[in-house]
């Protein structure tokens, strides 16, 4: 089964107006909430005809999935922005899309790092850019 572009972003604006549909909600309502939710999404992208349809079931999967691969490069990206040379440099960069998933999940779901301090608040929308300049200057 493959999943079109086209579905695949389908369902990162889709994230990005409801949340992260696959991170744990309170209580009973909210699991009901987030069965429907994920419901209303499978319908949306099973419409979309570019791509395989599949259960509500087999796309949390999907979205699980890619959501670890973009960890997964965003963490290889990092390794390689820390590391002291010797070699050829990574030609390996995240795409929008693939930015757009980090800004939804966070950099603390990629990296197990809090980053915000004592009296700042946590933006996401410039936290990618300030870990990385962290972990390039001082790691």
């Amino acid at each position: 089964m493959r999943t079109s572009h086209a579905q695949y972003v389908m369902m990162v604006e889709f994230m990005e107006k409801n949340g992260d549909l696959s991170k744990p909600s309170g209580g009973p309502r909210g699991r009901h909430f987030i069965q429907q939710k994920w419901q209303e999404l499978a319908e949306k992208l099973n419409s979309d005809g570019s791509g395989d349809p599949r259960t509500d079931d087999k796309w949390r999967k999907v979205w699980s999935d890619y959501k670890n691969n973009v960890k997964r490069k965003w963490a290889k990206i990092n390794r390689a922005a820390q590391a002291t040379g010797g070699g050829p440099a990574l030609q390996l960069s995240l795409t929008d899309l693939e930015n757009r998933i980090m800004q939804i999940i966070g950099v603390q779901a990629a990296t197990g790092m809090a980053v915000n301090e004592a009296g700042f608040g946590f933006n996401t929308s410039v936290s990618l850019f300030y870990l990385k300049y962290f972990c390039f200057t001082s790691c």
